[in-house]
């Protein structure tokens, strides 16, 4: 009660200086701007004092003071009061505990009193000053054996509560072994069973014959080779499959260089531009063909009819037989 008493009249002394400085700094306030506002009707009536702006900068300058100066007036009073709520919860703990700790007390007398009273009836009777002072003395022995008492059972408590804390850090390491033991009889039958799938494998590879072992074994090496293979077979394949569908293309501005036209009735046929270097034309027909602009480096014109065609030069075919 007296911490209590004590805290509320330091607060109460905290809060009366803090009203005395705001009405302090307030007044002084009100004196500058007083002052300011004279400086400013002097400079109306006589054109001179201070000018207008500088009044408007010093009062919006001591507008932010002022502002900062309230908030750090808050932060401080509130600052104050968490420290003055936490000292208060303190003391009343404590006295919470101080009570408890009184009625604890006061019971243990209590059942002290009705042990003896139970125990000796006669003497609590007796109006004997000595039967009293025996009675007296008699709870006080009980309230010294139960106190006793007490501190046995809560010793056994505190041993009971350490062993079984010792028990159970036991069992714990017991059971992170055994946890450890599984994990390492799991690594280590895994490592057998992949040994046992290598062997295997080795077993099946050792009855396999070479060039599949090859297979198995290189893998990368085998599709390496498998892909090349398969290259080379298509570019076989595909070189003269590929050379007659070009030689089968007459026409404007086509490839036909080294091609085997023999025998072909390309009469009227339109081969502008073509290209006919080193081809076979033996007996072609050229009758009215188009060969403005025509290769015909190194081909093989032999019995070729060239009536009424367009030379390469752009000329027509004369002659008898006509040739270019």
């Amino acid at each position: 009660m007296r911490a209590r008493a004590n805290g509320e009249m330091h607060e109460k002394k905290g809060e009366k200086e803090e009203r005395h400085r705001l009405v302090l700094r307030h007044r002084g306030g009100a004196m500058v701007i007083y002052t300011l506002l004279s400086q400013v009707q002097a400079a109306e009536d006589t054109n001179s004092g201070i000018p207008i702006q500088m009044v408007i900068g010093v009062f919006a300058l001591m507008l932010v003071f002022a502002a900062v100066g309230i908030q750090s007036s808050i932060s401080s009073s509130r600052e104050e009061s968490e420290r003055q709520f936490e000292a208060l919860g303190s003391v009343r703990l404590e006295q919470q505990r101080s009570v408890a700790q009184a009625q604890q007390q006061e019971q243990s007398h209590q059942e002290a009193v009705a042990q003896a009273i139970k125990k000796h009836p006669e003497l609590a009777a007796s109006q004997n000053p000595e039967s009293l002072r025996k009675l007296a003395n008699i709870i006080n022995d009980i309230e010294r054996d139960n106190k006793l008492v007490a501190e046995i059972n809560a010793a056994k408590l505190t041993q009971e509560r350490e062993e079984q804390a010792k028990q159970q850090a036991k069992e714990r390491k017991e059971q992170q072994a055994k946890l450890q033991t599984q994990r390492a009889e799991a690594a280590r039958a895994q490592a057998e069973e992949q040994d046992r799938k290598k062997k295997a494998r080795l077993k099946r590879l050792a009855q396999m014959s070479p060039f599949k072992r090859l297979i198995m074994r290189q893998p990368a090496v085998t599709g390496g080779v498998a892909l090349l293979l398969i290259v080379l077979v298509t570019g076989v394949l595909w070189s003269p499959v590929s050379e007659t569908l070009r030689c089968s293309n007459v026409g404007p501005n086509a490839d036909l260089s080294a091609c085997d036209l023999t025998g072909m009735d390309l009469t009227g046929m339109d081969l502008t531009g073509a290209n006919l270097s080193k081809a076979n034309l033996t007996g072609v027909k050229l009758s009215k063909a188009n060969l403005r602009g025509a290769k015909l480096t190194g081909a093989k014109l032999t019995g070729a009819v060239w009536t009424g065609a367009t030379c390469p030069s752009g000329a027509l075919a004369t002659g008898n037989p006509a040739t270019c």
